[in-house]
């Protein structure tokens, strides 16, 4: 089970069920997308993902539980299996609550590429955003080396219609041109604005810049140009050949 923030910003716990049918094959079912309402804490997310279970009258057949890697999600599982079992052992519940590989590895990652305070540094740039801090949110992500300079690139990009539609012109002029040596046109992808600090958006990110380098680049020269500095990328976030092989 997972819970995720809809975007009209309800609180939606969804179960997922993983089991071996009647012939031996592997299945997976949505078993429920359910509001989860009042505080998040481990007895209540408990009762939702209880109930989940006896709708479905499957209490007998829960096996193992995979969550993120927090301790409300400990403290949930510990009510969850008192309430299947109320003489179930604590190291029993323990050996049947699986930790989300794919949440350990994302902390992993963002701690790497963030620090060890990521979401210090994410609500740092959504409160510059909010108060319409665009310079002190510039140097926020600057200070994270190669990977802030191509984020404040790719924001500037994508932040109007006109700007996207300059790159992709360039784009096309890079491709007439021959300096593109791949076999498959890339001029009309989009580069990719990671969200926040989530590391995989941040991966397509760099991956879909690598493959535009060559057009990021003409494009910032394009722009070198124009007198108004605010037309232009910013002479500290314009990436070195030692920042493109960092990426």
């Amino acid at each position: 089970f997972d819970l995720w923030t809809s975007p009209n910003r309800l609180a939606i716990m969804a179960v997922f069920a993983h089991f071996i049918d009647k012939f031996g094959n592997q299945q997976s079912r949505l078993l429920a997308l359910r509001r989860q309402l009042g505080i998040h804490s481990g007895e209540n997310l408990a009762e939702t993902l209880f109930e989940i279970v006896q709708l479905w009258d499957i209490r007998g057949q829960v096996g193992t539980v995979i969550s993120d890697n927090v301790t409300t999600n400990d403290t949930c599982l510990s009510y969850f299996y008192r309430q299947l079992d109320p003489s179930i052992r604590p190291a029993d519940i323990k050996a049947r609550r699986m930790r989300c590989y794919g949440h350990v590895l994302n902390l992993v990652a963002r701690a790497f590429l963030f620090g060890k305070d990521a979401e210090s540094f994410e609500l740092e740039s959504d409160i510059n955003g909010m108060r319409g801090l665009q310079e002190q949110d510039l140097r926020h992500w600057r200070s994270k080396g190669p990977i802030g300079k191509l984020h404040n690139i790719v924001k500037f990009i994508r932040s109007s219609p006109q700007r996207s539609e300059y790159f992709k012109r360039i784009a096309h002029e890079q491709e007439d041109e021959g300096y593109h040596l791949c076999e498959e046109s890339t001029a009309e992808l989009e580069v990719i604005l990671n969200n926040e600090t989530r590391w995989n958006s941040t991966y397509m990110m760099i991956e879909r810049a690598l493959r535009k380098q060559t057009d990021i680049r003409a494009y910032i020269f394009a722009l070198e140009g124009e007198k108004d500095e605010e037309k232009r990328i910013p002479a500290d976030d314009i990436l070195s050949n030692e920042d493109w092989r960092v990426l």
